[in-house]
């Protein structure tokens, strides 16, 4: 068995604009529609205001469809496919509109741009992540080369976790199903100095057997194996400074 170690990226955002969530939607106002904010042109904008074909997946419309992996999101997303690649099951291979490639090699821009926190993904390993720490995904339809990633020529995929809150809270999620599937993910966030340094630890495991069988090894084929972690500190010393910083890591402990 060999192990693969995965480092999608780090993220230091110093613009008050850029770092507020992505996720944040406004209570409507006299019963009208909800406003859903969207950073798809690198600005928090309502997404009526952009120009682009974006369709954004807040956290409550992930809950509410049962959303626990980026490649379920393709249930609400049209014209969007997303599946994991056969030979390594943490890497996403997305299509939009028909364009995409499930190409692995580093040299190889991916023709949809992956972003997590503003860190654009040059490669598609390690991109099938979990969306239990995951605030909101935007999806962008069309070339994006401009703003989100090199080329880029089907799209992009938009992802922002969420941010310590101020209060400390806790989650914890466990599921099991067939081929001996399970995961359990748990995580923590609140204040370290109240309304100046938050800080969040999110920690995830999941196992499955796959439900290719091969008869002449006797290997279970197409599962997973993985445990993943996330950390970030958010740091707003006056209301003219708000910065994140965000790491997170994944092994993927299989080979096919």
């Amino acid at each position: 068995m060999r192990s693969v170690n995965i480092l999608n990226g780090v993220s230091c955002v110093a613009l008050s604009l850029i770092s507020a969530l992505a996720a944040a939607q406004s209570e409507p106002a006299g019963g009208g529609l909800d406003e859903i904010v969207v950073t798809a042109r690198k600005r928090a904008e309502s997404i009526q205001d952009v120009p682009v074909s974006v369709t954004a997946v807040g956290q409550a419309a992930i809950e509410r469809n049962f959303i626990a992996r980026i490649e379920d999101l393709q249930q609400l997303t049209p014209n969007v496919t997303l599946e994991p690649v056969s030979i390594s099951t943490s890497s996403l291979a997305p299509f939009i509109r028909g364009i995409g490639n499930r190409a692995q090699e580093p040299v190889q821009d991916p023709a949809i741009a992956i972003s997590v926190d503003g860190v654009y993904l040059a490669t598609i390993v390690g991109s099938a992540l979990d969306v239990f720490d995951v605030e909101q995904i935007e999806v962008l339809r069309g070339p994006q080369g401009t703003l989100q990633g090199r080329n880029s020529p089907g799209g992009a995929i938009n992802i922002t976790t969420r941010r310590p809150g101020d209060e400390l809270g806790m989650r914890l999620e466990a599921s099991y199903g067939s081929d001996d599937t399970y995961s359990v993910k748990a995580a923590i966030d609140g204040p370290l100095i109240p309304d100046v340094l938050g800080a969040k630890l999110a920690v995830m495991t999941s196992q499955s057997d796959g439900y290719v069988h091969d008869l002449t090894t006797g290997e279970d084929l197409t599962g997973q194996d993985t445990v993943a972690a996330r950390v970030g500190f958010l740091w707003t010393p006056n209301d003219s400074v708000n910065l994140y910083l965000t790491a997170d890591y994944m092994k993927d402990l299989r080979t096919t």
